[in-house]
C-alpha cells in the first residue's frame, strides 16, 4: 500500500542542529564521513558522491565579492557592520548541488520518521545489542544516532529520497535548516516540527537505496572541494574496507584501501609482510577481562616522510576510524623518535565499540583514553611505539653509515680535515646521525653544509663547539641529533671535556704572567709569546683551529694571500725591524709582528670567511695607525678577491690584538684616536680590536661553555 503524503514529524532540540551539525561538522569531508557510515550500515554495496567542483568554487568567489559590496555599501549609507550577514554564514544559489547516494536498504515513511527524523536514537541496546545491520551481513558503525545532522554543516536545504526493498514508491523529505530552527523557536524541550513530504510512485528512485541531496550550501565549509582532498579523508576513515566489500566514489573516483611501500615494521616477523597486522590478546588489569586485537607499527621508506596529521598510530573499529594518529605518551626525548615522521601505525580493536560504555569521541578524532580498558592499552601501545622508534633508528643508522661511508662529498670532507683514524670513525658516526635526520638524506645542502663544518672541527676537539653553534640553527632535530651522536661516541666527548680542562688550565697559567708582568714595559719573552699563538690560535678564537694559517703552501688560499701582502713566510729580505720607525713604540710599526691569514677552503674553491690577525707586540701599545694597517690589509685582500678571474666568495674581517698601553701612553694622540675609533665603528666594522688580557679572559668563558654544553648533550641521553 503507498502511504499518503501528511507530513512527517522531525523530533529534535534545537541547540542539537547547530551544536551537533553546524557546529561539528565544518568541512564537506567530516560530514560525507557520516553518510558512508550510514550507507554501510544499510548493506549497500556502494556509496557515490557527485559535485562540480568548479560550480562551487565559482560560485563561492561570487558569494565573498557580494559580502564585500554589501559591506562598502553598508560604511556609505553609516550602518553598522552587525548589519550585514557574516561571510562565513551565507550560503550558495540552489541550484549548486551535491548528491550523496547508496544502494542500501532504503526506508518506508514510517521507518523515516521513526529511526531517520529521530535525532539521538541509539541503535543499540545492551552490550551487543542490535549490533548487526538489518540484512545481518556486517556489524554496524553507527552508535549515536548523531550523524544525521551532519548534512547540516554543510548545507541549509537537505533532501532525503528513500526507497525501501520490496517497496513500489520512493519517500521525499525536505529538511529547511532556517525553517527548523524558527519553527522551534520558543519550545522548551524537545520539538516535533512538520516535515513536507512526497510519495512518488514515478520519478523516484528506481530501486531500494536512499539519496541525500544537499544545497543551499554554507560558504565556511568550502575550502576543500576537490576530489584529492576528499578521496584522501575518506581512505583515512575507511581505508581498510575491501572493495570487494564496499565501494566509495567522488565523482567517479574510486576511494581504495590505503596501501604503503614500509622499510620496516613491528614487532619484527619475517614470516609475514611489513603491511600484514599481528594479533594480541590483551588483558585488563583492572577488570581482568581479555579482549582481541590487531596491530603494526609500520615505518615508510626512505623520503616518503608522513604529514603531521598521519604521524603515529590510529584505531579503528568495526571498519571506520576510531582515532585520528597520535604518538600517544611517547616523550619526544625517546631514542629514535625523529623517526615518527615516517611512523604510520595501525591498530583494528574492534572491542572498543563493543563495550557499554562509548569510548569513542562524536567527531571520532580520539579515545576517552583514561577509561579502562583503554588506560592499560595506551600503556601497552606506548611502550610498543618507543621500541619501534628505537628499532627503526638503529637500522638506519647502520644503512646511512653505508651510505655515508661511500657518499663521495663526505668522502672528501673527511679526507681534506686529515684527522686521525679514531677521529675519522667519530665522523663517520655523525655523519649517518645527521643523514639519518634529513629527509633527502647525504643530498641535503643542510647534511653537505653541517658536515663539513662539523668534520673540520674534529680534529681539533672542537665537535661540542660545533654541535652548540648548530644547535643555534632552525633544524627541528637537531636536539635528538646531538643525543645520538653523544650516545654513539661518548668516548669522544669525555676526551673532548679532559681536553677542554687542559686549556682551561693553561689559559689560568697564561693569565698569571700577563697580570704578573708589565708587557708594555716590554719585560717579557716576545718571541715566545709569538710562538704561543701561531702555535696555539684558539687562544686568541677557539674557531681558528678549524683553519690553515699563512704559513701553509701556496696551493693554499691563506698561503696566495700572504704571498701577495708579503708578511709571515713571505716577508720580504730587506725588511728590517730594528729601524726606529719599527722600534720606536709610537711609530708607524708598519711590519706587523705577527700576522695570521685564517681560511677554511682551498684556493680553488674559496668560500666562507678570510680573517686577517695581526697581533703587535706587548711592548707597542695599540694606537691608530695600527687600525689603519689593518684595514689596508682587508682592502687588499678584498681587491685580489674581486681582481681578474677570481671573482671568489668569501667574506674578509680581521682582528687587531696588543695592549692598550698604561697611563703614559692614553693621552697620546694616535692612542686617543684609536679609541675614538672603537666607540665610534666598531660595532658595524669589519674589524675588532682586543687587549691581550681580555682574548685569554674571553677564551676562558668560552670553553666554560663549552663544558656547559656537553652537560646539556649528555641529558638529551639520560
Amino acid at each position: 500500500m503507498v502511504p499518503d503524503e501528511s507530513p512527517l514529524k522531525f523530533s529534535f532540540s534545537a541547540h542539537l542542529l547547530e551544536d551537533l551539525g553546524v557546529n561539528l561538522y565544518t568541512s564537506l569531508a567530516k560530514a560525507l564521513v557520516e553518510f558512508v557510515a550510514n550507507a554501510y550500515d544499510a548493506d549497500s554495496s556502494c556509496f557515490r558522491v557527485e559535485f562540480d567542483g568548479k560550480s562551487i568554487l565559482s560560485q563561492a568567489e561570487v558569494c565573498r565579492r557580494q559580502y564585500e559590496l554589501d559591506l562598502s555599501n553598508s560604511n556609505a549609507v553609516g550602518d553598522t557592520i552587525s548589519n550585514v550577514s557574516p561571510l562565513e554564514k551565507r550560503t550558495l544559489p540552489e541550484s549548486i548541488k551535491i548528491v550523496l547516494e547508496d544502494e542500501g536498504h532504503g526506508m518506508t515513511k514510517e521507518e523515516m520518521e521513526n529511526k531517520f527524523l529521530v535525532i539521538g536514537r541509539r541503535r543499540r541496546e545492551g552490550i551487543l545489542g542490535q549490533t548487526v545491520s538489518k540484512g545481518g551481513k556486517r556489524l554496524v558503525m553507527g552508535r549515536k544516532g548523531l550523524g544525521k545532522l551532519a548534512g547540516f554543516g554543510i548545507a541549509h536545504r537537505v533532501e532525503v529520497a528513500s526507497r525501501a526493498e520490496g517497496s513500489h514508491y520512493t519517500t521525499v523529505i525536505t529538511l529547511d535548516f532556517d525553517k527548523l530552527l524558527d519553527d522551534s523557536k520558543g519550545a522548551l524541550s524537545d520539538s516535533r516540527v512538520e516535515v513536507p513530504t512526497k510519495i512518488l510512485t514515478s520519478g523516484g528512485l528506481k530501486k531500494a537505496g536512499t539519496r541525500i541531496t544537499l544545497s543551499r550550501l554554507v560558504y565556511q565549509t568550502l575550502h576543500s572541494v576537490n576530489n584529492e582532498d576528499i578521496v584522501a579523508a575518506l581512505a583515512r576513515h575507511f581505508g581498510i574496507i575491501s572493495t570487494n566489500e564496499f565501494v566509495i566514489s567522488v565523482n567517479s573516483t574510486e576511494v581504495k584501501p590505503i596501501r604503503k611501500k614500509y622499510a620496516y615494521a613491528w614487532p619484527e616477523d619475517s614470516k609475514i609482510n611489513n603491511d600484514e597486522l599481528v594479533q594480541i590478546n590483551f588483558k585488563d588489569d583492572e577488570s581482568g577481562q581479555t579482549h582481541k586485537f590487531w596491530y603494526r607499527l609500520r615505518f615508510t621508506e626512505e623520503k616518503k616522510y608522513l604529514m603531521a596529521m598521519e604521524r603515529g598510530v590510529r584505531v579503528y573499529a568495526h571498519n571506520r576510524l576510531a582515532s585520528f594518529p597520535s604518538m600517544l605518551d611517547v616523550n619526544s626525548n625517546a631514542h629514535g623518535f625523529r623517526y615518527s615522521d615516517y611512523l604510520d601505525g595501525i591498530v583494528i580493536a574492534d572491542f572498543i565499540d563493543e563495550l557499554p560504555t562509548d569510548l569513542i569521541a562524536t567527531d571520532r578524532s580520539d579515545l576517552r583514553w583514561e577509561t579502562p580498558p583503554l588506560a592499560g592499552l595506551r600503556t601497552f601501545l606506548t611502550a610498543e611505539i618507543q621500541k619501534a622508534v628505537g628499532k627503526f633508528a638503529d637500522k638506519k643508522m647502520k644503512e646511512n653509515a653505508v651510505k655515508v661511508s661511500k657518499d663521495p662529498h663526505t668522502k672528501r670532507v673527511i679526507e681534506k680535515a686529515d684527522i686521525p683514524e679514531h677521529r675519522r670513525k667519530t665522523a663517520l658516526k655523525f655523519a649517518a646521525a645527521l643523514a639519518s635526520s634529513e629527509p633527502k638524506g647525504v643530498d641535503s645542502e643542510y647534511y653537505k653544509t653541517t658536515i663539513k663544518e662539523v668534520v673540520s672541527s674534529l680534529g681539533h676537539g672542537d665537535i661540542i663547539a660545533s654541535i652548540n653553534k648548530l644547535a643555534s640553527q632552525a633544524h627541528p632535530d637537531l636536539a635528538k641529533l646531538v643525543a645520538e651522536i653523544t650516545r654513539s661516541t661518548e668516548r669522544e666527548f669525555d676526551e673532548f671535556l679532559k681536553f677542554v680542562h687542559v686549556r682551561l688550565r693553561g689559559i689560568d697559567g697564561l693569565e698569571k704572567i700577563v697580570r704578573a708582568q708589565d708587557f708594555r714595559e716590554g719585560k717579557c719573552d716576545e718571541k715566545a709569546l709569538h710562538r704561543l699563538f701561531a702555535k696555539n690560535p684558539w687562544l686568541i678564537d677557539p674557531k681558528f683551529s678549524q683553519f690553515l694559517t699563512s704559513d701553509d703552501r701556496e696551493t693554499v688560499l691563506a698561503g696566495q694571500l700572504a704571498k701577495h701582502l708579503e708578511i709571515a713566510n713571505y716577508t720580504p729580505k730587506k725588511y728590517n725591524s730594528n729601524t726606529p720607525d719599527e722600534a720606536d713604540p709610537l711609530k708607524t710599526n708598519k711590519r706587523p709582528d705577527l700576522v695570521f691569514l685564517l681560511s677554511n677552503e682551498p684556493l680553488d674553491h674559496a668560500a666562507g670567511r678570510v680573517i686577517v690577525v695581526e697581533l703587535k707586540a706587548p711592548n707597542t701599545p695599540l694606537h691608530n695607525e695600527h687600525l689603519d694597517q689593518l684595514e689596508d690589509y682587508i682592502n687588499r685582500i678584498e681587491k685580489w678577491r674581486d681582481s681578474g678571474d677570481r671573482k671568489k666568495n668569501f667574506e674578509v674581517v680581521g682582528q687587531l690584538i696588543g695592549s692598550f698601553g698604561g697611563e703614559g701612553y692614553k693621552s697620546n694622540v694616535k692612542v686617543q684616536r684609536l679609541y675614538n675609533r672603537i666607540q665610534k665603528y666598531s660595532a658595524i666594522s669589519q674589524w675588532r680590536v682586543r687587549d691581550i688580557a681580555d682574548v685569554l679572559t674571553e677564551t676562558k668563558v668560552i670553553h666554560k661553555e663549552l663544558i656547559g654544553s656537553f652537560e646539556k648533550a649528555k641529558a638529551l641521553i639520560e
